[in-house]
């Protein structure tokens, strides 16, 4: 018997290593993801604030714009009427226009009907070419005075022209 005694040892006890318990780390795995959902969830509903911000400032400017350009239509009517009640409240040019041949080129003459000396200014324009040209002229009293090619514009067929002097209504007309 006592040899089979030496067969066996006998060792000591020692620390015996457990496994972590399941249940710990799955609970703390769990925490950090509702963490991080939590973190990420915050991070989305700041921009969804600034988007919402952003869009409430977007729809203030934009009506804004449209009061702006309402009010620019209501100025351009008032400036409208107040631009025919002058018109209305100027009196008429007593200026005559013809149109003549002198030397083979065309002559406008203007024969001044006032009593006072009138200083003109006539806006001739081409509108086949864009030409514009502003010409100055100084009629006497119950006088004619003319402009052509000498004065500077040679005056062809389908030319207009504008009148203006004072306080006088402008007068606008077509070459024949």
């Amino acid at each position: 018997m006592l040899a089979r005694m030496e067969d066996t040892m006998i060792l000591p006890a020692g620390a015996a290593k457990r496994p972590l318990p399941l249940m710990p780390a799955l609970a703390a795995a769990v925490v950090v993801a509702l963490g991080a959902a939590g973190y990420f969830a915050y991070q989305a509903s700041g921009r969804s604030e600034a988007i919402a911000g952003a869009n409430a400032a977007t729809e203030e400017v934009r009506g804004q714009l449209v009061r702006a350009q309402a009010r620019i239509r209501q100025l351009e009517t008032e400036l409208a009427a107040k631009q025919t009640e002058l018109a209305s409240a100027l009196r008429t040019l007593p200026v005559d226009v013809r149109f003549n041949v002198v030397d083979g080129q065309l002559v406008a003459s203007f024969e001044n009907h006032a009593t006072r000396e009138l200083d003109l200014v006539v806006e001739p324009r081409r509108a086949r070419t864009g030409e514009y040209s502003r010409l100055d002229i100084t009629v006497a009293a119950q006088g004619v005075g003319s402009i052509g090619e000498k004065q500077g514009w040679a005056f062809k067929s389908g030319d207009t022209l504008t009148v203006t002097a004072g306080d006088f209504k402008p007068v606008a007309l077509a070459v024949p």
